[in-house]
């Protein structure tokens, strides 16, 4: 996703940490007066709960948009956590559905 984040100066360094831990890469800031602006892309899944952030971090001050832009390869570290956690869901499907069943045949 394309992200630009337009904010106070004085927080510019909270926006763009938080923007970097979200496995984002900023393309682009400047500051104009006492506003600056970040633009960047981050993943979609890295995204939720980012207003949260925004708000609580920069007291309201700030606002940002996103746009789709782009389809990335996922990378390998982030698949295998990924299945492991679609195991996991299959794995505790089968407990509610069949309580008899073994629950390690789908490892």
């Amino acid at each position: 996703m394309s992200l630009e984040v337009v904010t106070e100066g004085t927080y510019l360094g909270d926006v763009i940490g938080d923007i970097n831990r979200r496995r984002g890469s900023i393309s682009d800031q400047d500051q104009k007066g006492v506003s600056a602006f970040v633009q960047g892309f981050v993943p979609l899944c890295e995204t939720f709960g980012y207003i949260n952030f925004l708000r609580s971090a920069t007291s309201g001050r700030s606002t940002f948009t996103m746009i789709f832009d782009h389809y990335e390869k996922v990378p390998a570290g982030m698949i295998e956590k990924l299945r492991f956690r679609y195991r996991i869901d299959l794995l505790v499907s089968a407990k509610v559905k069949k309580p008899g069943s073994n629950p390690r045949a789908f490892l």
